[in-house]
């Protein structure tokens, strides 16, 4: 499970003084970050402003935003374009896509939407757009005078999931070796649950599942800070809460030695840390401890996979029955 480091902290739209409170539901799977400006959602019915992009900051506090496409009642969703590094609102009433500059919404580029039904999130490649919808990764491809082609499924996430819209963020450069592959988070409004796609060998990355442990409403994610931003409905009240991409540490794993220790010739030790799913616990402390002899060093730092080596010196003397113990530097 991720580790939540902020929050819950109350959404509330921002209005000029003596004005009367407005009323922001967001609109389920449909959000997006945007480095420098704030977390994007899209208000549902309900809304003093419905289907008008507003913007959250950290602290709670959201401000509507103007700058609509010509014709269109509504938004449907967002999507993010890797290579320009902009954002595509997606319009109802008009059934087109636009590309945006954000600030101000300057509408640079559209494409029609007709016969083409997605989440509210998507992902605009340089060859096809993709998104996530029942646990499966579609695509299609645009061809100009034509429209798109027919919706086709490139990977399978999970099974079996019967929750229709999901959500897709950016996690480009996320991994050192992989350079150059284009990186997706695809998470689960209903059950929580976030997993790491790449669309470069349209495969999901092993080991990398993960959750934030219950279901949200939206949710986007930060390249540039590694967090997440998550949007969930407290009992009416709708809340933002942050989490470290890095799971909670749930499991120390007993520690072992490389083999059975012998008097006075020093042998390798070794435990891990691991999140309740068995992802790995980088970056954490392990404090090594024994009966007799030594560890040195005896705090170790986990590597990229959650493990923490250190060398064992036994006494000169035979000890039958050492016990190696590790624990968590909290």
């Amino acid at each position: 499970m991720l580790s939540q480091v902020a929050g819950p902290t109350t959404i509330s739209v921002r209005v000029v003084a003596g004005a009367p409170a407005e009323v922001l539901v967001p609109t389920q799977a449909a959000a997006l970050w945007i480095d420098g400006f704030g977390l994007l959602v899209l208000p549902a019915y309900g809304s003093t402003n419905y289907g008008a992009p507003h913007v959250v900051n950290l602290d709670g506090k959201a401000y509507f935003l103007t700058g609509r496409f010509t014709g269109a009642s509504s938004i449907e969703g967002y999507g993010w374009d890797d290579d320009e590094e902009e954002p595509w609102i997606n319009w109802a009433s008009t059934h087109v896509t636009t590309r945006v500059q954000v600030p101000p919404f300057h509408v640079r580029e559209h494409r029609p939407e007709a016969g083409l039904t997605m989440a509210p999130t998507f992902a605009e490649l340089s060859d096809r757009r993709i998104w996530c919808q029942l646990g499966k990764v579609y695509s299609s491809t645009y061809t100009p005078g034509v429209g798109w082609s027919a919706a086709v499924v490139e990977h399978t996430l999970v099974v079996s999931d019967t929750t229709l819209q999901w959500v897709i963020a950016s996690a480009r450069d996320l991994i050192p070796t992989l350079p150059g592959h284009s990186l997706w988070w695809c998470m689960n409004p209903t059950t929580g649950n976030v997993y790491l796609y790449d669309a470069t060998t349209m495969a999901e990355i092993a080991g990398r599942r993960t959750t934030f442990g219950s279901g949200f409403v939206a949710a986007a994610y930060s390249r540039k800070h590694d967090l997440f931003f998550v949007v969930r409905n407290y009992a009416g009240t709708y809340k933002l809460d942050s989490y470290a991409d890095e799971p909670v540490a749930a499991v120390v794993v007993v520690p072992t030695f490389d083999f059975a220790p012998r008097k006075g010739a020093p042998v390798g030790v070794r435990s891990r840390v691991t999140g309740g799913l068995g992802e790995p616990c980088a970056g954490r402390f392990v404090t090594f401890t024994v009966t007799s002899g030594s560890v040195s060093p005896s705090v170790v730092e986990t590597d990229e996979d959650g493990y923490a080596d250190a060398e064992y010196q036994p006494p000169f003397t035979p000890d039958v029955g050492v016990q190696l113990t590790a624990t968590l530097v909290e």
